[in-house]
């Protein structure tokens, strides 16, 4: 059996003059057979045998909860023999005791190609605004839309001022971010859903309850905390047992 024969079982993409010649270069083939992506990745597992230095990849979880220290960490590459150290505080551990960090995870990016990556047919990574190919201008705009947005929301400014950010300037400033915006709003209640979310962080407080206190004008954490005990008891939907919850 030749070599080509053995390769057909790979199904992979043989230009007739390698076939007329009987031999291929091997980066040729790579890069004839597999995504920039992979052929990097690909590489990175060669020099990683000369070195004996890894190469891994920061992965941050492409969410609107993700903090923006974690975002503009994505994608970040670190040669380390070893697996670098968790970033920020453990949220959780493995079942074998492995912290782990919901906001994001280091990747061994070699292994990762060689366990086919996102491949060509892969659906993409999923988001709340679609599953997004990597190479997609959509995936880049989505990172920077959640770097702007992460921005906007740590910042000092009031909750009436975020909202301005997020619905009259962030939203127009590219056609990207429009489209973003789009899926957000008519999808996902955004922004209005992101903050109400926030809201059920206090003790006794659903998602219901949530948009309650919003609607009638409490739109923080701490507008809900300094609100007068009789004006909560006026918001119908309201009782006197949450209010003395939401005040101990």
């Amino acid at each position: 059996m030749g070599l080509f024969d053995f390769l057909k079982d790979l199904k992979p993409k043989i230009k007739p003059e390698w076939k007329k010649r009987g031999w291929v270069d091997e980066k040729e083939f790579r890069e004839h057979n597999f995504s920039p992506n992979m052929v990097k990745m690909l590489e990175e597992a060669d020099e990683e045998e000369k070195t004996g230095l890894l190469t891994w990849e920061y992965f941050a979880t492409l969410q609107l909860t993700t903090p923006k220290i974690h975002l503009e960490k994505h994608e970040e590459v670190l040669k380390s023999a070893t697996e670098p150290e968790l970033f920020g505080e453990p949220t959780g551990y493995s079942d074998d005791g492995t912290p782990f960090r919901r906001y994001g995870h280091w990747i061994q990016t070699s292994e990762f190609a060689l366990d086919g990556g996102w491949g060509e047919s892969a659906v993409g990574v999923p988001t709340i605004v679609g599953n997004l190919k990597t190479e997609s201008q959509m995936y880049k705009d989505w990172i920077n839309y959640l770097i702007d947005f992460r921005t906007i929301v740590e910042s000092d400014l009031t909750i009436e001022e975020k909202l301005y950010q997020i619905n009259d300037v962030m939203s127009q400033s590219s056609t990207g971010y429009k489209k973003i915006y789009k899926i957000l709003v008519t999808e996902h209640g955004f922004p209005d859903s992101f903050f109400t979310d926030l809201l059920c962080e206090l003790d006794g407080v659903g998602g219901k309850t949530a948009g309650l206190l919003w609607d009638a004008g409490y739109l923080s954490i701490e507008a809900v905390k300094n609100a007068p005990q009789e004006e909560l008891l006026n918001i119908k939907g309201i009782g006197k047992k949450l209010v003395e919850k939401l005040k101990s």
